[in-house]
């Protein structure tokens, strides 16, 4: 098998890159890209799922206290499933703690502002700080819905 320089076609550099990695044919491996779709797929990935997890909670919350008259069983689901996967998240990767930033938080509003839209008059900077984020993922106690 001859090294996939570029990836025109991921699908099958894949596994091909897997097959070559079971046979011990190293030499078929182009470790750069193997590092490079490592970092933007795996961890990319873990990631992405933990900013959808983080403007979930956000938006649930939002909705829950500046939209008492929005449907309120909606978003405490909405904000209870993403408060869980958060936590499962974070406990099956604990390194995905240091990702939990104020400037990744402020993002993930952003998100939630976005999706929210017009319907709700948002404050312009997240009232919730990265760290009580974090807290509330890994117990679960958010006090009052």
């Amino acid at each position: 098998m001859e090294t996939t320089k570029n990836l025109e076609d991921e699908y099958k550099w894949a596994l091909e890159t897997a097959a070559a990695v079971r046979a011990g044919n190293f030499q078929a491996v182009d470790r750069e890209a193997l590092v490079n779709e490592l970092e933007r797929s795996v961890a990319g990935g873990f990631r992405r799922q933990l900013h959808q997890y983080t403007r979930d909670t956000l938006r649930a919350r939002l909705s829950l206290k500046l939209a008492p008259n929005s449907d309120r069983e909606e978003n405490v689901d909405l904000f209870r499933r993403a408060l869980d996967r958060m936590g499962s998240l974070l406990r099956a990767c604990p390194s995905l703690r240091d990702v939990v930033t104020e400037e990744f938080v402020a993002d993930a509003y952003e998100s939630a502002k976005y999706v929210i839209g017009d319907e709700i008059p948002l404050p312009e900077h997240c009232p919730y700080s990265a760290e009580q984020i974090l807290k509330e993922a890994q117990t679960f106690d958010v006090g009052e819905l």
